[in-house]
C-alpha cells in the first residue's frame, strides 16, 4: 500500500493489460528459479517500466532460460 501512496500513477495502470500479465511473468520467473543470485528482482519496478522497456529488460532477459524448460 505504501508504494501506491508514494506513486499514485499505479492506480491508473490497467490490471488486465499491464498488472496481471507482468505479475504472471514475475511469478513464472520466481517459481522456475530463473532469477539470478544478485539480481534486482522487484515487481514494483516492473510496473513502472514502459512496454518497450519491459520487453527488453524483462522478457528478453529470461526468454532463453525459459525456453530450456
Amino acid at each position: 500500500m505504501s508504494y501506491i501512496v508514494q506513486r499514485p500513477i499505479v492506480i491508473w495502470f490497467s490490471s488486465r493489460k499491464r498488472v496481471i500479465p507482468r505479475c504472471l511473468v514475475y511469478l513464472y520467473v520466481a517459481e522456475e528459479g530463473l532469477k539470478k543470485e544478485n539480481e534486482d528482482f522487484c515487481f514494483t519496478k516492473w510496473l513502472m517500466y514502459s512496454e518497450t522497456k519491459f520487453l527488453q529488460w524483462v522478457v528478453k532477459r529470461y526468454e532463453d532460460e525459459a525456453l530450456k524448460y
